[in-house]
């Protein structure tokens, strides 16, 4: 059959894309859509792992990291002072947390000798030590109440921990087995730590009479703990 110009239809009339449209690949030649081409995905960048800081002990020459050892910092008096967070100015000397280690450095004259100079060391730097470390700890409980983390009393600690928000459970060194066992049973797989007096956690709870507390699950549980781990480090070596 033959078609004249008289008889023919539009629909007869193939259909033709705007040379616009295909020479920008938009769409095909047949008047269809065509998926426009993608770039190549780039290769996620992976973010860097934090560095840690690591310092060599005087007394065994091992390398560790920070918050495995003590800063020692000679003063302007020539005293020994102990330097927790590295901040002190002065001559300062790197050694493994440990009582038998500070032991070995005072008896071998190690500080005296990588000084190169005389100097005045505490006859109770164990227990300054001691203290600093636990004051640490217990500096991590009141940062915890003032950002609101911080749960006093049984019957609040048990709800909190009932509720799966806590983070850690601190119980007085001085409570009673079965009460410490009822809510370390809540607790369950939290970390408990129950070597500070009540009077300790109530003067850094800014609470009366506290024997129990929790921190909630959050930025200040980590951060506690290392304190803790640092002071038994120290302890019970």
């Amino acid at each position: 059959m033959t078609f004249t110009k008289d008889n023919r239809t539009d629909d007869m009339i193939p259909p033709m894309a705007d040379e616009n449209l295909l020479s920008s690949g938009i769409v095909t030649s047949e008047g269809q859509d065509a998926a426009q081409p993608t770039a190549p995905a780039e290769p996620s960048a992976e973010i860097p792992a934090k560095k840690i800081k690591t310092e060599t002990c005087l007394v065994s020459g091992e390398t560790l990291p920070r918050d495995q050892m003590i800063r020692l910092v000679i003063g302007p008096d020539s005293m020994l002072y102990v330097d927790l967070d590295a901040k002190l100015p002065g001559t300062g000397f790197w050694i493994t947390l440990g009582h038998s280690i500070l032991a070995q450095a005072i008896s071998r004259g190690s500080f005296t000798a990588a000084a190169h100079d005389s100097i005045k060391i505490p006859e109770n730097i164990d227990e300054i030590i001691t203290k600093a470390l636990t004051r640490k700890a217990l500096d991590m409980l009141s940062m915890a109440r003032k950002a609101g983390d911080l749960i006093t009393g049984a019957d609040k600690c048990e709800q909190i921990l009932r509720s799966r928000k806590g983070g850690v459970y601190v119980t007085a060194a001085e409570e009673s087995a079965v009460t410490r066992r009822k809510l370390a049973n809540l607790a369950r797989s939290l970390p408990v730590i129950d070597q500070f007096s009540s009077a300790d956690l109530s003067t850094h709870s800014g609470a009366q009479n506290v024997w129990h507390a929790v921190i909630r699950r959050g930025p200040l549980c980590q951060p506690f703990l290392n304190a803790v781990d640092r002071l038994n480090k120290f302890n019970n070596d």
